[in-house]
């Protein structure tokens, strides 16, 4: 009888602890999750192509995952990536209810395109005021790239040639060619005319007295003030003839 007795006390006190167990411990957190498998294919792309993410978690009914901050489903097959421009680490993050989570991640390398390369040239590089040279450039961009001419407006071709006639100051002819976003390559040719003055001081629009003879450039060529005055904006040397007299291109 009396062991009876011990045998029910002590199964009592079993009940009892265990009682205090679950309510101590939140059921949710006897309640797991857990990250199966997280992969990409390939793990290494070309700027601008995909890659495809295939994962698999086990998450509580309550709970739920994502994917850099988007919710995705807790298994997952060949999901696209499209249009990398940058190294990514993916990390698929799932959590049940009381806080349980578990994470796993995966970083997917892009191989940045080449620059563009460019070459220009100018023959001859120095000619006689009024006469020509021969303008040459090439250029190798991405695809979605391309290429724009100081010298003229649009697009300009890849490769050409172009004659540019009646150079009468220095001139300098610039290729600017672009390829991913961010990538911009420019070259420059200069062609100068032989025979001409060198170019005076710059005209400055910045309330300058010029006097009577005072001689300045604007624009490649050489002015002469004709009228005492104080420089404004509006007043520079190729528009206000009545203030400026041309004298000719310099250099």
């Amino acid at each position: 009888m009396k062991q009876t007795f011990v045998k029910r006390s002590w199964n009592l006190v079993f009940l009892v602890l265990f009682a205090f167990f679950l309510l101590a411990v939140p059921q949710a957190a006897l309640a797991q999750v857990t990250i199966n498998s997280l992969s990409a294919s390939p793990t290494t792309v070309q700027y601008g192509q995909s890659t495809f993410l295939s994962w698999s978690a086990t998450v509580p009914t309550a709970g739920g995952c994502e994917i850099n901050n988007a919710s995705v489903p807790v298994v997952g097959n060949n999901k696209p990536y499209n249009n990398l421009a940058v190294t990514t680490t993916y990390t698929l993050f799932c959590a049940g209810p009381g806080g349980v989570n578990a994470s796993r991640s995966v970083t997917v390398t892009v191989i940045p395109p080449a620059a563009p390369t460019v070459s220009i040239s100018v023959n001859p590089t120095s000619v006689q005021a009024g006469q020509s040279t021969v303008l040459s450039w090439s250029a190798s961009v991405p695809s979605g790239g391309g290429c724009t001419g100081s010298w003229k407006s649009g697009a300009l071709a890849l490769s050409g040639q172009q004659i540019i006639g009646n150079i009468t100051a220095k001139t300098t002819f610039t290729i600017t060619c672009t390829g991913a976003p961010g990538q911009s390559v420019s070259k420059s040719a200069t062609v100068s005319v032989s025979g001409l003055a060198a170019c005076a001081p710059g005209w400055s629009p910045n309330s300058v007295l010029y006097s009577v003879g005072q001689q300045v450039s604007y624009l490649g060529n050489n002015y002469k003030c004709l009228q005492s005055h104080t420089s404004q904006p509006a007043w520079d040397p190729k528009d206000v003839s009545v203030l400026w007299g041309l004298i000719g291109p310099c250099q």
